[in-house]
């Protein structure tokens, strides 16, 4: 048993990692000739007057944006989900996966109570519990890797020691959480100072990992009484969540209701929603479609469901996003936001930065390359909540952000929503979660049975929203 740990490491590092003699589909290795720089080559270079572009004093992104650009259309859909929300702001946290949840539920629950757009469930009271879980996850999955000694430089032990109490998740971890806490209106939990900009607790929690690992390889713990200390430390910084509850709120015609004695079990049943009715669908060209991968490790609760994606061509993922806008249901997706964004105007377009013109260069990678050569990861969960069709082609695709509407100017007010080209989908899309009403049957079924590949916690996979 002791080897079982050394077995899938070994096992990942031939498949993902796969350095020896240039990688098995490595064409043209590399022979032993080395090249070292002689300045005397490069100091009086001749350079074509031309390169010499007056860059360094100005913003690189604003001056490759071509002028034919319509900006302002960017914000206009054909079709969109009947009420929008109105933006929420995740502020300076890393809780995107968990406002992109909540945001989903949320349209639900205004359009079936009458309820103002700028109703929301408390996130504040998720993130106490999902802190609370995935400490005390984190530290046993610690404890019960120990007996194998691995080395403080290992990979496992690396994430686990820096990354692991960090604010970042995915789906199955927002699934865990709701279906064992239940929800809660805002007004009743609201947000403190540290729910908001949790960088002060994150560093006190991953200290606390640290010296539980530290007392692990030397001494026993009492984990019962450290636990009973992080949940009084997540108290002094996010409140005590109460158990019951009366929510007094104003419906859109202002008039003033009430609802006594309720529980985040009962104010979640209230929602009609069932989170287990939905699937996650990622599309990773590196791997096989039609399969079920999972990521070994990656959980917030001890109890809890583990990761399960169904890997599927893209354009059958954008179309379930389409069935599901068409019936009034936003949609959950994950992305590498930090690509060709024009954050002044709310933009995603692969083709907004002419980066390879403007510069003279190229880059030849692939969405599969991408994710190999970990240049792209999922690292930002939003809601699809409408798209633009031009001549029965969809070329656009409307956004639900939780940023705020930071970006709101003179110019341009896109009141937090965000506008997504068809093209940039296809390149920076990686997860949806779509009901599984949605899907077809085949797609149902295979879902339905057990994981078919378990990719390492590393894997970009791996990575938290």
């Amino acid at each position: 048993m002791e080897n079982i740990y050394k077995k899938k490491y070994l096992k990942y590092k031939k498949k993902y990692i796969n350095l020896q003699n240039g990688g098995k589909n490595c064409k043209n290795v590399s022979n032993n000739s080395i090249n070292i720089i002689n300045p005397e080559l490069w100091k009086n270079k001749n350079i074509d007057s031309k390169e010499f572009i007056t860059i360094h004093n100005n913003s690189i992104m604003n001056l490759m944006i071509p002028s034919t650009k319509h900006l302002d259309n960017y914000h206009i859909f054909s079709n969109k989900i009947k009420t929008l929300n109105k933006i929420s702001n995740q502020k300076s946290t890393g809780r995107c996966w968990m406002f992109a949840g909540l945001n989903v539920i949320r349209n639900k629950f205004i359009n079936k109570y009458k309820l103002k757009d700028d109703f929301e469930f408390s996130q504040n009271y998720l993130f106490f519990w999902d802190k609370f879980e995935r400490f005390n996850y984190c530290i046993n999955l610690l404890e019960k890797i120990e007996p194998y000694n691995l080395p403080f430089d290992d990979r496992l032990i690396h994430i686990l020691l820096t990354n692991s109490i960090d604010d970042g998740g995915s789906w199955n971890m927002f699934s865990n959480i709701v279906n064992k806490y239940g929800l809660m209106p805002k007004n009743v939990f609201p947000e403190t100072y540290h729910s908001s900009n949790s960088n002060d607790l994150n560093n006190i929690l991953e200290k606390k990992i640290k010296n539980y690992a530290k007392y692990l390889r030397n001494n026993n713990i009492d984990k019962e009484k450290l636990l009973e200390e992080v949940y009084l430390l997540l108290v002094k910084f996010f409140g005590q969540p109460p158990t019951e509850f009366d929510w007094e709120y104003m419906d859109k015609k202002d008039k003033y209701r009430i609802k006594h004695k309720l529980t985040p079990q009962k104010f979640y049943e209230m929602s009609d929603v069932n989170i287990n009715d939905y699937a996650v669908l990622i599309n990773d060209p590196r791997n096989k479609y039609n399969l079920n991968y999972g990521v070994e490790y990656l959980n917030n609760l001890l109890e809890g469901e583990g990761v399960k994606n169904l890997n599927i061509e893209m354009d059958i993922m954008k179309n379930l996003v389409k069935k599901s806008i068409d019936n009034n249901e936003p949609v959950w997706f994950a992305c590498d936001v930090t690509k060709f964004s024009l954050s002044k105007n709310n933009i995603l377009d692969s083709e907004i930065y002419k980066i390879e013109e403007f510069l003279n260069i190229s880059f030849d990678l692939n969405k599969a390359e991408r994710l190999l050569y970990y240049d792209t990861v999922p690292n930002h969960a939003m809601a699809i909540t409408g798209y633009n069709l031009d001549k029965s082609i969809i070329n656009r695709w409307q956004i639900e952000n939780s940023w705020g509407n930071r970006n709101k100017n003179d110019d341009f007010d896109g009141e937090g929503y965000y506008s997504m080209t068809d093209k940039w989908m296809d390149e920076y899309v990686f997860e949806v979660v779509i009901n599984k009403k949605y899907l077809p049957h085949n797609l149902k079924k295979k879902y339905n049975q057990d994981i078919d590949i378990t990719l390492p916690l590393w894997d970009p996979f791996g990575t938290l929203a």
